[in-house]
Parts: structure tokens; sequence; C-alpha cells
């Protein structure tokens, strides 16, 4: 039983994990949405 709940924790910590990690995503990128020239110039460049 002890080792059901472990696996329950664990998988359910590393689903909130994963929408952590999502949301703080999702909101650093709405704030850096003013990029800096230097960034986009970065970005821009492409491999032929």
């Amino acid at each position: 039983m002890l080792f059901e709940n472990f696996w329950e924790i664990l998988l359910s910590g590393i689903v909130l994990w994963l929408f952590a990690d999502e949301f703080l995503a999702m909101t650093m990128r709405r704030r850096a949405a003013h990029a800096t020239v230097k960034q986009i110039v970065h970005d821009d460049i492409r491999p032929v």
C-alpha cells in the first residue's frame, strides 16, 4: 500500500511540476514580449 501511494505521489508531483513549468514559460514569454535587438538578430540568423 505504501509503495502504491509512493508512485501516486511521485506521478502527481511530476504532473504538477510540468504544469508549473509550462505556466512559468508562458508568463516569461509574455514578460519578454519586447525583445531586445540583439535577441531578434540572433533569432533571425538561420543556418543555410
